[in-house]
């Protein structure tokens, strides 16, 4: 059997680099070959991403599991590397769930570092501090039950922040972009996730107020002159957020 030869495809079908945008758009392209599923397994194969549930002994509640809520291992991978590169000695987590983002973060964190993270629902609060102990992370990480909007002071004690990761109630992004971008070091980075809202970003008035917040958030701080700002379409969308100095 002759082998798929992608790159003849894309030259034969004049297959522009906007078609290209998403990783799983080939797979749309090419609808007899599941190249989504094919790319996935040689990066795992590859030792580049380990599924979280692999790298991490982690409880979750039955009724809402890891999978339905938490960021890929493929989004998580990613921040751990600008997380190796940037070597941020304390980061902000806006929306804990139930730790295992926390947790990668801790794993590619400087010794020394700290991560100052919030959770709104206690179940998941709960779940998540006892997480942090069973991987022996406890030290590094500072949790705090509450939601974003209502515990400014109890996080702003911890301000500055080297890193701000950004995934908690879509409706308060835009306070939340605002508030904690000013806290920001010089030369820190912001990651706002879910940055692409499953589409809702593409309506002039979005019909979510999730998406709204969403959108509100992104206008405004891709239009803030100190701010170097980059769009990675993975999972549901992800905007990176350089200060400069």
């Amino acid at each position: 059997m002759e082998e798929f030869n992608i790159l003849n495809y894309i030259n034969n079908k004049n297959i522009l680099p906007k078609d290209r945008l998403f990783f799983s758009q080939l797979s749309y392209l090419c609808k007899d070959k599941d190249l989504n599923s094919l790319f996935y397994n040689f990066i795992q194969k590859e030792n580049i991403i380990t599924e979280c549930k692999d790298k991490f002994d982690f409880d979750e509640p039955a009724d809402m599991p890891y999978s339905v809520m938490g960021s890929g291992p493929f989004t998580l991978k990613f921040i751990q590397f600008l997380i190796k590169l940037k070597q941020p000695k304390k980061i902000l987590e806006l929306g804990t769930f139930i730790g295992v983002s926390t947790l990668f973060f801790a794993e590619a964190m400087p010794y020394d570092g700290k991560i100052i993270t919030i959770e709104s629902v206690k179940k998941f609060y709960d779940i998540a501090v006892k997480n942090f102990e069973k991987n022996g992370f406890s030290e590094k990480i500072t949790p705090i039950l509450g939601e974003v909007s209502k515990s400014k002071q109890l996080i702003l004690e911890h301000a500055p922040f080297d890193l701000v990761f950004i995934d908690c109630s879509k409706e308060t992004y835009l306070e939340s972009t605002k508030l904690y971008y000013q806290n920001l070091s010089p030369g820190g980075v912001m990651i706002i996730d879910d940055a692409l809202f499953h589409g809702d970003v593409l309506n002039t008035f979005p019909v979510t107020h999730k998406g709204n917040g969403v959108k509100n958030s992104v206008s405004y701080i891709t239009k803030k002159k100190d701010a170097f700002s980059f769009m990675l379409p993975i999972g549901n969308g992800m905007l990176l957020i350089y200060k400069h100095p």
